[in-house]
């Protein structure tokens, strides 16, 4: 951990806006319960990563679980026999495939 980062903007072209919200954590539990909530509050469709399903979500899955948390109860993401990580009501796009 380091010391609390402000919102920033960063724009490398005036078509290319970056405003950056900031969300500082005191620790890695409090992160990934941010996270979550996020997840809740935003409700995205599409979920997209790159080897998502090997690497992304057990890692945020197993790191919850160190801290108590339950991936699958909290935002319905769990990994099915396939190993492929899905929710009812949002697809997850790996696009290493």
């Amino acid at each position: 951990m380091s010391a609390d980062i402000e919102d920033f903007e960063y724009s490398p072209r005036a078509d290319l806006e970056g405003n950056f919200t900031i969300h500082n954590a005191p620790d890695e539990k409090a992160l990934i319960e941010r996270f979550f909530s996020h997840v809740l509050e935003v409700r995205p469709h599409v979920f997209v990563t790159y080897n998502g399903d090997f690497f992304d979500w057990p890692f945020i899955e197993a790191r919850a679980k160190h801290h108590g948390l339950d991936m699958e109860g909290e935002i319905g993401f769990v990994r099915g026999n396939d190993g492929v990580y899905s929710c009812r009501p949002t697809s997850h796009l790996d696009c290493l495939w």
